[in-house]
């Protein structure tokens, strides 16, 4: 009885106890409890001003490391759909709330720590996997999975890697190559799609197709600083010089 009128008073206190309540169950783990935990804690209610951003975060730590807790019990593939699941929700979150100490990132890079390792552990469908990693990276928010074609490669493995090539390179081709001096202003889809194209490209260690992908925005003196850089790292002095002089040539008039 002292112990539900704490919970009454005490909201963590509460979603500590029903997280503890899902585990004995007698029909095994109550995965869905988990789930509404992590809806509670990050519903703002309105916006979350700056004050109270601390408290709101702390909250939606509690409601994540216990996912910890059931990696290390073999519950993989319940992880990966409750990391995926939390991204959504912090994301979402993060829209709703005053964010200025960054106290939300670390929630994002742990729940994405959290489903890399449930992947490796779990090893679902590299096919329906890779979809699903293409469209966060893609269209998600505040760069969740970026890179991940690059990250997941051991567990996509060729036909995982595959579906993600095919997806992007069908957006690739329709996207406009950009020549020195051309600007189109910040784009959120160019930048992802590059960042899967370059992770694909070194995934492949093919050294001309990332060149290609870097060589399609030559908007910047530094986009042809970076692909000179490339091939000085690959020890190619000659092709490094060429990319070098031919970025002072485009851009002499800035000289």
């Amino acid at each position: 009885d002292r112990a539900v009128e704490a919970a009454e008073r005490d909201a963590r206190l509460r979603e500590h106890l029903l997280r503890q309540a899902a585990r004995v169950t007698g029909q095994g783990i109550d995965f869905a409890a988990y789930r509404r935990s992590i809806d509670r804690a990050t519903e703002s209610g309105g916006f979350v001003h700056y004050r109270e951003a601390h408290d709101f975060t702390a909250g939606i730590w509690e409601a994540i490391e216990p996912l910890r807790e059931l990696l290390r019990e073999g519950h993989a593939e319940a992880v990966i759909e409750l990391a995926e699941h939390g991204l959504s929700r912090t994301g979402q979150a993060l829209l709703e709330m005053d964010d200025s100490d960054g106290g939300m990132s670390p929630i994002l890079d742990e729940l994405q720590a959290l489903h890399l390792q449930a992947c490796r552990k779990a090893r679902p469908d590299p096919e329906e996997l890779a979809a699903r990693l293409f469209d966060w990276e893609i269209n998600g928010e505040w760069d969740v999975f970026h890179g991940a074609a690059e990250t997941y490669a051991e567990v996509l493995g060729e036909k995982g890697l595959a579906v993600y090539r095919t997806r992007a390179e069908a957006e690739w081709q329709a996207l406009p190559a950009l020549r020195p001096g051309e600007r189109e202003g910040y784009s959120s889809r160019r930048f992802h799609l590059t960042g899967v194209m370059e992770a694909l490209a070194r995934t492949s260690g093919d050294l001309a197709a990332l060149v290609a992908v870097k060589a399609k925005n030559l908007s910047l003196p530094y986009h042809f600083l970076t692909i000179a850089e490339l091939y000085r790292e690959a020890k190619q002095p000659d092709d490094a010089l060429d990319w070098a002089e031919r970025g002072v040539k485009a851009f002499s008039d800035n000289l």
